[in-house]
């Protein structure tokens, strides 16, 4: 399991030039993206949630996200100011080039799923991971408010409920499980409501509505690779069923393909 941590670190270096731009922010963000990819069946998505970077970001009073400046580094750069802490970030996939490196690219990634799906895919390594970078305490806030809104019968989304859902379900907590301390957030949440989450996770200057636009705008554009993924298995499989049928043909047709042709 540690070699495909390493795997995938190298991966997300080598697929840097795809990109068009960057995002950056809570790892709270890779732990929501991570488990709604989990729920799909996606364990790719779920390896690729643990890309980070060691820079940390303190945000600007005057800061609003928004889900349409989410690409752009002039907005993020209010998550710039270093703090050793870790972080989330996100190259955004693009499918729109076709040429060599972009088939690199795609294979690079066809070779991590097909890792995971021979060897597995350790999910306590990777809660492990995820509580030891949330630092913030984002992802226990992002757990601990989204239970509270559960409990208090407010509407959600059906990502807020798959994310919230993972964590708290018994009414005690196994402090032996990897998975502890949002286990507890959930239910500080559920049982003492968002205040209390608040004044727990203060270090966290992210709320949690932005949180989850965040993770809704990153889940997206893994859904897109997954589609680019999915599409390329089809059309390699297409390509060779065509010289497969054709190289059928000419053995049919007696053809050498070996005999010197003089076109003249």
């Amino acid at each position: 399991m540690k070699d495909l941590t390493f795997l995938t670190l190298v991966s997300l270096c080598l697929l840097q030039p795809m990109v068009q731009a960057f995002f950056f922010g809570p790892i709270a963000v890779g732990l929501g993206v991570g488990l709604l990819a989990a729920g799909g069946g996606f364990l790719l998505g779920t390896s690729l949630s643990r890309s980070r970077s060691r820079r940390s970001y303190r945000q600007s009073r005057n800061y609003r996200y928004q889900p349409s400046h989410h690409w752009d580094s002039s907005y993020n750069r209010y998550y710039a100011q270093p703090r050793q802490n870790y972080y989330y970030g996100s190259d955004k996939w693009s499918s729109h080039h076709r040429g060599k490196r972009s088939a690199d690219q795609l294979e690079e990634l066809h070779r991590m799923k097909r890792d995971i799906d021979e060897n597995g895919f350790n999910m306590n390594d990777w809660y492990r991971d995820m509580t030891e970078m949330d630092q913030d305490s984002c992802g226990k806030k992002l757990i601990c408010e989204l239970r509270s809104k559960e409990a208090s019968g407010v509407s959600m989304s059906a990502e807020e409920k798959l994310i919230a859902e993972k964590f708290g379900s018994g009414k005690q907590v196994d402090v032996s499980d990897i998975t502890v301390e949002f286990d507890l957030a959930a239910q500080i949440g559920r049982n003492m409501g968002e205040a209390r989450c608040q004044q727990l996770y203060n270090r966290c200057e992210t709320s949690t509505a932005d949180m989850v636009k965040m993770i809704r705008t990153e889940f997206e554009n893994l859904k897109d690779l997954q589609k680019d993924l999915d599409n390329s298995v089809d059309a390699d499989a297409q390509m060779k069923k065509e010289k497969d049928d054709l190289m059928k043909e000419f053995k049919e047709d007696k053809i050498d393909l070996d005999k010197n042709w003089n076109w003249a």
